[in-house]
């Protein structure tokens, strides 16, 4: 698939190549989707996300004014696949929603970016209970770009509740399988700190010590 195709070359930093696959892969998915909007849609969504993100690079995003466009689009369509089909198309539209708020960002339109986080935090608390181990690391992933964006906003407050709500979110599953995110846990746990930093607060010993002790294990 084009668009698969396009992801790997992003992976080994090929943007050129990556932004004409994904261009392609666009055009051809739009195309099909006219004559079968069932069939297509969600491959033409898949693809709007990742043109959105290739474009979303801080080099990029100033020559391509169509960014916002396409990842309006892409939001656009995978809400309604999600009002069909939330069971099989709800994740779809929380990257959907991702890409946008990556693409504002990029653009420093953090206000906005920040209520397109807040629509995915949304989302995934409701999900959460029902699927933990599914969705509590979307939640926390999710949660982590929320800090990050109120971290840029000067909300260290803000930021520290969401930064320590993606901590608690995530630890527990990183402890029982770290392997499967022990390359992102750190990534949690510097936001984290981060946002006690700009909250004036300690960071919370009980709750980052059996995550540093498992992370030193695996070192």
């Amino acid at each position: 698939m084009l668009t698969n195709l396009a992801r790997r070359h992003l992976q080994n930093n090929s943007f050129n190549e990556a932004c004409k696959l994904v261009t392609e892969s666009i055009v051809l998915f739009r195309a099909l989707a006219y004559d079968d909007a069932d069939l297509a849609t969600p491959d033409l969504v898949e693809s709007l996300i990742c043109s959105v993100v290739i474009l979303s690079n801080p080099s990029r995003i100033a020559s391509n004014s169509e960014v916002l466009s396409m990842a309006n689009e892409a939001v656009e369509r995978s809400r309604e696949l999600a009002r069909i089909d939330p069971h099989l198309f709800t994740d779809l539209l929380c990257r959907s929603i991702e890409a946008k708020s990556a693409a504002l960002v990029a653009r420093q339109e953090l206000s906005r970016a920040l209520e397109s986080c807040n629509e995915v935090i949304s989302i995934y608390r409701e999900l959460a209970p029902a699927s933990h181990e599914v969705y509590a690391p979307r939640l926390a992933s999710a949660l982590q770009r929320s800090a990050h964006v109120l971290l840029a906003l000067d909300s260290g407050n803000d930021a520290y509740a969401a930064a320590e709500e993606a901590v608690r979110a995530i630890a527990p599953i990183f402890l029982t399988q770290p392997a499967a995110f022990a390359a992102y846990m750190p990534q949690v746990l510097d936001v984290y700190v981060a946002s006690c930093g700009a909250a004036g607060r300690e960071p919370d010993l009980e709750l980052l010590e059996p995550v540093m002790a498992r992370l030193q294990e695996m070192a």
